[in-house]
């Protein structure tokens, strides 16, 4: 008796807004939940974004279950920035809760915001990791996906990165009208 060695079809690239934003939701919700163990999220948590180290078989396991394959060295780590924020916030992301909007009632300055929308990448690992720790602690929950599509295409596809950082930008300055009001 012979055994069939099957492949799983290839992964989806994310190669537009959507796409990034089922793969936020799919990285949310296995870092939400308990398939992943205590000791992977840790690993998750502690992970250092530019520089891999033994969280490599957790990161596989949440980008494999959100169906995301990064094909390209940057891809990867632009996705250890992602999993990362969002393991720090224990998966909680709130596709409604708009995440200018929230920044804004979470008591993030516009100084603040200005740096993380403006800066380069290495730059925006540093302010997102620090976000993610303040809205963890604040519990506070947002939708991750225009955060995570400013790392994916931010000096790659800059339009797409462009568009997030305008959903963002016009949410906070909406939300900081209406409390003048």
């Amino acid at each position: 008796m012979s055994q069939t060695l099957h492949e799983a079809p290839p992964a989806p690239r994310v190669d537009g807004k959507r796409e990034c934003w089922s793969a936020v939701a799919g990285i949310a919700g296995q870092l939400a939940g308990d398939r992943l163990s205590t000791g992977d999220k840790a690993a998750l948590r502690r992970m250092d974004v530019l520089n891999p180290g033994r969280e490599i078989l957790a990161l596989t396991r949440v980008l494999d279950a959100a169906s995301v394959e990064p094909r390209t060295q940057d891809e990867t780590t632009r996705w250890r920035l992602i999993v990362h924020c969002l393991a720090l916030v224990e998966g909680r992301h709130s596709p409604n809760a708009r995440a200018g909007t929230e920044l804004f009632r979470a008591g993030y300055s516009e100084a603040r915001l200005n740096a993380l929308l403006s800066g380069d990448f290495d730059v925006y690992c540093d302010l997102l990791s620090v976000l993610a720790r303040r809205l963890r602690a604040a519990q506070i929950n947002l939708d991750w996906a225009p955060l995570a599509q400013i790392a994916l295409f931010a000096g790659r596809k800059e339009s797409l990165a462009d568009k997030a950082r305008v959903i963002i930008a016009r949410d906070y300055a909406t939300a900081t009208y209406n409390e003048k009001a």
